[in-house]
């Protein structure tokens, strides 16, 4: 999985994703390139060098990258996007900056030292009881280094990544919370600062939400917005509800509700004897 926080990009090394590009002109409106040229996106291993790891073009701004793509050595790595004309001129319009690779899920190693030895000492018990007194320390060590790396993203940060950021936003979690739920919380207060259209809207419930997890009602002519959060997703109602009153203009009457489950949703699913085994507030409130 893929993440974007104020243009950083951060994915899973040999992980096919897909990115949104979306570029804004100086007046808020979105750009749309002429029909002579083209978006191209490259990533270097650093800003001077000429080889580029990746290259691809943007189309229906997207960038698709394949497994092949992204098998690359996790690290440090810069992008940036170029409006290249079939005439040959090329203008940068989002600077070089900062492309994450980082490892998959499970960093753990069994960590052996004694498979090291040379076959002069593989047998001297002594040696081999000194092996194994380190590999613990190592272990260790290994692990500490792993934590650093994960609480690099928000994504996978543990308690002392989330901390510091939820201090920049005077944030005051709940002793029950999940660091899931405090992870959503703060990549929502880092979308604060985008330009925001309808398409960018459905950007974030998107990410926040999933695909399909949610339903937006648009009635502009007397200026009303309702968005129905699906109810596999409903723990974070509140917090969308947050994020969408801070973006949706104070001109529209903004509703947020659950989806909640429909007579012919359940009938299509279930027989009369399959629902009795719920309630009526389960039929009508939890995801079946």
């Amino acid at each position: 999985m893929a993440t974007v926080s104020q243009n950083i990009i951060t994915i899973k090394a040999k992980e096919a994703c897909a990115l949104p590009v979306e570029v804004y002109m100086s007046n808020g409106k979105a750009y749309t390139p002429p029909d002579n040229c083209k978006i191209i996106f490259t990533v270097k291993e650093s800003v001077n060098n000429r080889n580029y790891v990746i290259q691809k073009e943007v189309v229906d701004g997207t960038v698709s990258l394949d497994v092949g793509d992204t098998n690359i050595s996790p690290g440090y790595y810069t992008y940036d996007l170029e409006l290249v004309a079939v005439n040959g001129y090329t203008d940068t319009i989002v600077p070089p900056t900062f492309f994450i690779v980082i490892e998959g899920e499970n960093l753990s190693r069994n960590i052996d030292i004694t498979r090291y030895l040379p076959a002069v000492t593989n047998k001297c018990n002594a040696i081999i009881a000194a092996c194994r007194s380190e590999n613990s320390e190592l272990s260790t060590l290994w692990d500490s280094i792993v934590e650093v790396l994960y609480n690099q993203f928000i994504s996978t940060a543990t308690e002392r990544g989330l901390t510091p950021w939820e201090k920049i936003f005077g944030v005051i979690p709940d002793a029950a919370e999940k660091w899931a739920d405090r992870r959503f919380r703060i990549l929502l207060l880092l979308r604060g600062s985008r330009p925001f259209t309808d398409r960018k809207l459905e950007e974030m419930l998107t990410s926040i939400c999933g695909a399909g997890g949610y339903v937006i009602d648009r009635d502009y002519k007397n200026y009303a917005l309702t968005v129905k959060v699906n109810l596999g997703v409903k723990k974070q109602l509140e917090q969308t509800r947050a994020m969408l009153e801070t973006v949706v203009p104070m001109n529209i009457g903004l509703t947020v509700t659950l989806n909640y489950n429909r007579h012919r949703d359940l009938k299509a699913k279930f027989t009369h004897g399959d629902m009795k085994k719920y309630s009526h507030h389960s039929l009508r409130e939890d995801p079946l």
